[in-house]
């Protein structure tokens, strides 16, 4: 069995984690504490939005406004697949409204 790639979603909780850039294989909770940045070539993996928030603010202090949440599409955005198909996608896949 392979250790998994280090990409989101937060494969850093795992045991052993394959750095993206030079393949080695790394310790997941070291590779957590360095905010996904592989020690043995620097490259970093892409952080979610929660993760980069959690770097910049305090603990305790972000309160996230209210947003609308909109689903229709004011620009007729015209893609290979629909806008609001797109955006119940990615709704569902990051569990974020915005």
């Amino acid at each position: 069995m392979n250790p998994p790639e280090c990409d989101p979603p937060d494969p850093c909780s795992t045991d052993w984690v394959l750095c993206g850039s030079c393949r080695t294989v790394q310790y997941g909770k070291r590779l957590a504490r360095s905010h996904g940045v592989c020690p043995q070539c620097g490259h970093c993996r892409a952080l979610t939005a929660p993760e980069r928030l959690a770097l910049l603010a305090d603990p305790d202090t972000l309160q996230p406004l209210a947003s609308p949440t909109s689903s229709h599409d004011p620009l007729a955005f015209v893609d290979s697949r629909p806008y609001p198909v797109r955006l119940a996608e990615a709704r569902e896949a990051t569990g974020l409204a915005e």
